[in-house]
């Protein structure tokens, strides 16, 4: 049984989609008529397929790599884009908490920073690097792998976070350092150092 969630999009996702669509959009249409008065001989094709193609085109392909939800199937999370799903084991996942602040203060290393969605790798003192498919950060929850972190923001953290447990009862509720609810596995290691810590 599969379960399903949405990927709201976020005060600046919507906001960066509005003016950077706007600006894809509209300003090759002004420069155009701008040149098309003052140097209408002058214009090659290559000028014009410059201003009239590319802009929709990386506007087009954006839209491709927009989130639409995420989905929990048999241990594994499948991330929805426009047109194909990204699929991702969770079998060796170590940590899933919510912290609407893990994005805050992030640095982009490649990939988009707000148009459709916040996609890519980026990396901050928090989280070091983070994959990020993200539309909401306040909604984002922290997925822990063993050499990387993942970073996903569905409608409902809490109970992305719940369905997460239920298939992998191993996993323990255990406060993150923010305070949030952190859902972290029973690890060998892990109980060694509670049993060294408790000698002390």
């Amino acid at each position: 049984m599969n379960i399903s969630f949405s990927a709201p999009w976020g005060r600046k996702v919507i906001l960066l989609t509005i003016l950077t669509s706007s600006l894809l959009l509209v300003l090759p249409a002004v420069q155009f008529i701008i040149l098309r008065a003052s140097h209408a001989r002058a214009m090659s094709i290559w000028v014009l397929l410059t201003m009239l193609v590319v802009p929709p085109a990386v506007l087009l392909g954006c839209a491709f790599f927009m989130i639409r939800g995420y989905t929990l199937d048999a241990g594994r999370l499948i991330t929805r884009r426009l047109l194909w799903s990204n699929t991702m084991d969770l079998g060796d996942l170590e940590a899933v908490y919510h912290d609407p602040v893990a994005t805050n203060s992030s640095r982009k290393i490649w990939g988009n920073d707000g148009l459709f969605a916040m996609s890519g790798l980026f990396q901050n003192e928090t989280l070091g690097r983070y994959r990020a498919l993200v539309t909401d950060p306040k909604r984002a929850v922290v997925l822990k792998f063993p050499n990387r972190t993942v970073v996903v923001t569905p409608d409902d953290p809490g109970k992305f976070i719940r369905e997460i447990q239920k298939k992998f009862p191993k996993l323990a509720n255990t406060p993150n350092p923010a305070g949030a609810t952190c859902l972290q596995s029973a690890r060998p290691a892990g109980r060694i150092a509670k049993l060294l810590r408790s000698a002390v």
